[in-house]
């Protein structure tokens, strides 16, 4: 009979394509094992060394999960239930058991899909080639968390009067905030692109950086009644988080890299009462406190203030510096994205002998090992001390 489905139907890699991402979970294993192996030779300044490790960690162990998933990955489907082989284990799922499907997504010739059971568990299908009509069915046949979230927040949005007194009105004023803050936030992408990339001039771009979320602080509290800083569904409201995001991220990544203070645990208690106060402070503007998004308000708004007082320490800081001497123990260059030019340094300040620092390309061509650097001592600003490693007017080797 035309039009009948045949049952059970299996979704699986065909050859070519398990081959080559057989061969890419391969590559993505041993890059992982390689890199815990040596990123200490790659990377010899201790900032970086354990993000490059756990970086590395993290590649091993997504190569070995997609290994597994590729070679063990298969989903049959039954017009009542379907079977599937995961990367660990197998698991059986009735239609009648299934809630609701979260996260649905295909790209890159897989798809990949959560359902939601009625024991609220969770069964995550991914990998097996592109979904097709059949499968696409039945899945549709079920309710869809993200269509259910997007009608729901359409709803909420139209119905906050702060957007205007008539439905027609708020729909075109949100459509028209929301172009604007889309604009806005490729301006956002912009400065923290700049400050990744190449920060020059370097006050000027990371004081742009600083600058954007104080303004989006300013913008919430001009628009409190139709803005968010992190948006949900039930707010009515719309979100500013992609204004903020990347130059937050560039800002911390920058000062964490750049700025060398004496002790890096000399801002944590003001950093953290700023942070505090900022979250109160978006918290009064918002009108609200969800714990479900302030923690992503509490991480954003912390990386920023431990980044701005940092930076401002040593930026408002004219204080004369004091000099101290050190000999050079040794030096090393890595090489990676960017180029870091080490040096082990003799016992100075509160560093040990063991303690490494960074220089510039510039001082470091001019170094040989037993050489004499001046260390610029400075008070800071904000009372943390941070220091600069330059050659000494007059270098010898003793």
């Amino acid at each position: 009979m035309a039009g009948t489905i045949i049952y059970p139907r299996i979704y699986a890699y065909g050859l070519v394509a398990k081959s080559l991402w057989g061969a890419s979970s391969c590559l993505l294993f041993v890059g992982g094992v390689a890199g815990v192996m040596f990123a200490h030779q790659i990377f010899p300044e201790t900032k970086v060394l354990w993000i490059a490790q756990a970086g590395c960690a993290f590649l091993l162990l997504v190569g070995l999960g997609a290994l597994l998933s590729t070679f063990r990955g298969k989903l049959v489907l039954y017009a009542d239930r379907l079977k599937y082989y995961g990367m660990w284990r197998t698991r059986i799922v009735r239609l009648s058991e299934i809630e609701r499907t979260e996260r649905a997504l295909q790209q890159y010739g897989h798809f990949n899909i959560t359902l939601v059971l009625k024991n609220r568990r969770n069964v995550r299908i991914c990998d097996f080639g592109k979904m097709d009509d059949v499968l696409a069915d039945w899945l549709n046949a079920l309710p869809n968390a993200e269509v259910e979230a997007e009608v729901n927040r359409q709803e909420r949005l139209l119905a906050n009067p702060a957007f205007g007194d008539t439905p027609e009105e708020r729909e075109h004023r949100i459509n028209r905030e929301a172009k604007l803050i889309s604009y806005a936030g490729y301006a956002g992408w912009g400065i923290g692109l700049w400050g990744f990339v190449h920060p020059q001039p370097y006050n000027i771009c990371l004081l742009s950086m600083i600058t954007v979320p104080g303004l989006a602080l300013i913008l919430l509290i001009f628009g409190r009644r139709r803005w968010l800083l992190n948006e949900d569904s039930e707010s009515g409201r719309l979100g500013l988080s992609q204004i903020v995001f990347l130059p937050v991220l560039a800002l911390f990544l920058r000062v964490f890299l750049d700025e060398q203070l004496l002790d890096w645990r000399s801002p944590l208690l003001i950093v953290a009462v700023v942070t505090l106060l900022l979250i109160i402070l978006v918290s009064w503007i918002e009108n609200r406190f969800n714990p479900k998004v302030m923690w992503a308000t509490a991480i954003m708004y912390g990386l920023y203030a431990w980044s701005s007082l940092v930076f401002l320490n040593d930026y408002l800081d004219h204080e004369k510096p004091k000099t101290v001497t050190a000999q050079v123990l040794d030096m090393s260059i890595s090489t990676g994205k960017t180029t870091t030019y080490t040096l082990n340094l003799t016992a100075w300040a509160q560093h040990k002998s063991s303690d490494e620092v960074t220089v510039s390309s510039t001082i470091y061509k001019r170094l040989h090992k037993g050489d004499q650097v001046c260390i610029k001592l400075y008070p800071g600003k904000f009372g943390w001390a941070y220091y600069y490693v330059n050659t000494c007017p007059v270098s010898r080797r003793p």
